[in-house]
This record gives structure tokens, C-alpha cells and sequence, in this order.
């Protein structure tokens, strides 16, 4: 794992390719921080909720919430952090098996920040690619333990230069901060007319992909040579 944490510059700690990455290293935002998971589930291509921890004082009773968001940019799941885990104050129950999709995206509401964020598993080194993404917004993310560029992410599928699809990545207050659009050459930042394919999409960063009418389009992120050959 020491070739991996030289390529991270951050903290993944672990003897072989089995441990946990601190997504937000004691530094979590007050308010919404859009991530993704950088492990897996030991054995498996996808996550469950017992992989996602929160570190920190007070953590198990400052009542932040991870929130799963449907097409339409509703919270479609939330539950709050507790000391057993995740729970559903809906259902009263805990739900840490749980189980989303690798690349899946979720937004952590913290209470008031100063958090570190922890993805525990195994280093997943297969292709990323969410398939069939849906009209509207699909929440992904850099699901490795490594940076990579926004070069590294791409759209394919049937008219997706002319389309329109855009990436969008948030704030602490819920606002994009930041839009691009995905066009031939590339993600293109509208605003400043110029291509953004050198741009570092962080290890474990999440975002929010608006896809123009869904169907046949898929999102890709080209695995490092140095990861891929663990």
C-alpha cells in the first residue's frame, strides 16, 4: 500500500491492498460534502453502508445524516450516523448492510464539519463505469484510493459530444460550484471557454453527473497503471 499512498498524497493506511482511505482527513465541511467510496467491500465489486464511517469527536451523537439522492435531486434515503453505525429513523432499524453500487456517489450532511469521512475495505482496481445512466442527475465519484484527472473520466454512448451531458461538483451549501460540459475534446468549463481535462478529480470526491435524456451512456474513469498492476 505504500505505492498507493505515494500516488494518493493522502491517507490510506493498510499493509496490503485491505485497509481504509479518510476521505475528509479531519477537515469535512459544515453542510453538504458530496463523496464517493475509495473501497469496496472485501470480495466484491460493490459497497455496503458498514464501509462508510464517520471519525471524530462526538460523532455518534451529532446526529449527521447520509443522504441518497434520487434522479430528480431529492434525498431519496437518509440516515443518520449513530454509534452502531448508520440508521434509519424512519424504519427505527440500522441499515449498514445495506448495499450501493461502486462509483455510487452520496452526500454526507455534517452537522458541523471538522470530520473525517472513512472508506474501509479493499482496493478495487477492476474498470470503473457506471452503465445506463439515468435522464437526469446521477450522483458518482472517484471511487479509487488515487487522484486522477477529469481527462480520465469520459462519456460514451450514442450522441453523447453533442448532447450536452455536464458534471457538476458542489459546495458545502448545496450550490454547483463548479459545471462542465462534456463535448468531443473532452469536459469544456462553459464559462471560461476553455477545456478543463487537466483539472485533478480527487481520490474519494463525488459529483453530480446531469445527464441530458439518459439511455445508452456510460461514465468511465481510466484506472492508473500503477494501481491496475496491484
Amino acid at each position: 500500500m505504500a505505492l498507493i499512498a505515494g500516488l494518493a498524497m493522502a491517507q490510506v493506511q493498510s499493509a496490503n491492498t485491505v485497509g481504509y482511505f479518510d476521505i475528509k482527513d479531519e477537515n469535512a465541511e459544515e453542510g453538504f460534502n458530496v463523496i464517493c467510496p475509495t473501497f469496496t467491500s472485501v470480495g466484491y465489486n460493490t459497497v455496503t453502508l458498514s464501509d462508510i464511517s464517520l471519525v471524530g469527536d462526538d460523532v455518534a451523537v451529532r446526529q449527521d445524516n447520509l443522504q441518497i439522492f434520487d434522479a430528480t435531486g431529492d434525498a431519496e434515503y437518509q440516515y443518520q450516523w449513530r454509534a452502531a453505525g448508520w440508521y434509519d429513523l424512519d424504519t427505527r432499524e440500522y441499515v449498514n448492510d445495506e448495499v450501493i453500487d461502486r462509483a455510487q456517489g452520496v452526500v454526507i450532511d455534517s452537522y458541523n464539519g471538522g470530520i473525517s469521512i472513512r472508506s474501509v475495505g479493499e482496493v478495487n482496481v477492476a474498470a470503473v463505469e457506471v452503465e445506463d445512466c439515468v435522464e437526469g442527475f446521477n450522483v458518482v465519484g472517484n471511487p479509487l484510493p488515487v487522484d486522477v484527472t477529469l481527462g480520465d473520466v469520459t462519456l460514451e454512448g450514442d450522441d453523447v459530444a453533442v448532447r450536452q451531458d455536464n458534471l457538476q461538483l458542489f459546495d458545502a451549501t448545496g450550490d454547483a460550484e463548479y459545471q462542465y460540459q462534456w463535448r468531443a475534446s473532452g469536459w469544456y468549463d462553459v464559462g471560461e471557454k476553455a477545456y478543463v481535462n487537466d483539472e485533478t478529480f480527487p481520490a474519494g470526491q463525488g459529483a453530480i453527473l446531469d445527464c441530458y435524456n439518459g439511455g445508452d451512456v456510460t461514465f468511465t474513469i481510466a484506472v492508473p497503471n500503477a494501481l491496475s498492476s496491484l
